[in-house]
Order: C-alpha cells, then structure tokens, then sequence
C-alpha cells in the first residue's frame, strides 16, 4: 500500500522510528518480517504492538492472525 505512515497516526516515537529506517508508507512495513521491524533501533516490543493494533483497526491487518501472514501482500 503506497498510504504514507503519517496516515498511521503513531506517536512521535514510533513514527520518527519507521522515517529513521526509511520506511515512508506501509507497504513498506508489511514488506518486513515480525523478526525485522522488531530489529529497528528503537522499535520495542511496545511499540511494535501499537504498530499492530493501529494496523489491524484501520483494517489493513487482522489483529488476530500471524503476522507473516500478511507480509507482503499489498504490494502495487
């Protein structure tokens, strides 16, 4: 999905997190493993969960299935 992470509307931390590791829309979040975005520097468990929860309420990943699921499978 081209949609830009702002439209996420993380926190300031979460947001500036995915930007400092080039990650500017969620397409290129969902190109990443659970393993990878846990990986980026300063993305805790916490913040991934957020990550998550604010994914799965707009509906663009059920909260309730594996992420690996997912992974990739928005791409244009």
């Amino acid at each position: 999905s081209s949609l830009p992470i702002e439209d996420l509307k993380l926190s300031m931390r979460g947001h500036n997190v995915l930007r400092r590791n080039d990650i500017r829309t969620v397409g290129q979040i969902l190109d990443k493993t659970e393993d990878e975005l846990l990986g980026l520097r300063n993305l805790g468990r916490k913040a991934y969960d957020k990550l998550r929860d604010r994914l799965g309420e707009l509906r663009i990943v059920p909260a309730n299935e594996p992420w690996e699921l997912w992974r990739g499978r928005w791409k244009e």
